[in-house]
């Protein structure tokens, strides 16, 4: 099966039909549990359905193979996803992805009693979908990854949901955010909930964002950027609530079909 979706991804990503491609620089900081990366991200549409007349149209449907790089220095992913938006507002996806991590401490976790180094692997699976009404707007996005860590001597970090694998374990993760548009701005609300099927642990955050869609510095005539700033709770697996902070620079090539 894993053959056939490569060779499937790899065949529609160097087709010739008629496409359009982006892609998306970001960086993001999170001050508890601490952390940062880097992630480069590349992707082709293909249009399977209808056209997108003006700026509003929903009534069309595109296929999207996409590669991404992820780098916070001693943690190195790289992957490929597989979306398919019946319409621009939903959107389904599978993939996978491998990195290596040569951490010896990480926030949160007593590196000694679990296995912070490694080689881990996801596939993954899940939707997002968004909706608008005049300037107010709902997004959701829900992932279920099964995992599979190089060493199972012990429990493992899964540093994404900052929860514990045990042997062959699956994360889910939900996020939903919600808010309002007015001019360049952007203000609203964030939930994510990460939860660890063998261990059955979890850890949420609650926060208020910002996002600002006009920033005083240009990447170029063809690019966009925004900067989300949020604080909020974070709960973690141990019940410990710690207040958080996050930073998030993006930078997107024009995007055609993608809406959200």
């Amino acid at each position: 099966m894993k053959k056939l979706l490569l060779a499937l991804f790899i065949s529609i990503f160097f087709s010739k039909a008629h496409s359009k491609s982006s892609y998306t620089i970001e960086t993001l900081v999170r001050s508890f549990p601490i952390g940062a990366f880097a992630k480069y991200s590349f992707g082709k549409s293909y249009l399977f359905w209808g056209d997108k007349k003006n700026k509003k149209d929903i009534t069309y449907g595109f296929i999207r193979p996409e590669v991404e790089f992820r780098t916070s220095g001693l943690v190195n992913y790289a992957g490929a996803k597989a979306y398919v938006y019946p319409l621009p507002i939903v959107g389904l996806f599978a993939g996978s992805e491998i990195g290596k991590r040569g951490l010896d401490t990480l926030d949160t976790f007593d590196c000694e009693k679990v296995h912070c180094k490694g080689v881990m692997r996801r596939n993954l699976y899940g939707f997002r979908a968004a909706v608008a009404y005049k300037k107010w707007f709902f997004t959701t996005e829900y992932r279920k990854s099964n995992l599979e860590f190089s060493k199972t001597s012990l429990p493992y970090v899964d540093e994404m949901t900052t929860l514990l694998g045990n042997g062959d374990d699956q994360s889910i993760v939900e996020l939903y955010v919600s808010g309002y548009n007015f001019g360049d701005h952007q203000i609203g609300a964030i939930f994510l909930k990460n939860k660890m099927k063998n261990n059955k642990t979890s850890s949420t955050m609650t926060s208020l964002l910002h996002q600002y869609n006009k920033l005083p510095f240009s990447f170029g005539e063809k690019l966009s950027s925004s900067l989300i700033s949020s604080v909020g709770v974070f709960k973690t697996r141990n019940e410990q609530e710690v207040i958080t902070f996050l930073f998030q620079l993006k930078i997107n090539s024009l995007r055609e079909f993608l809406l959200f």
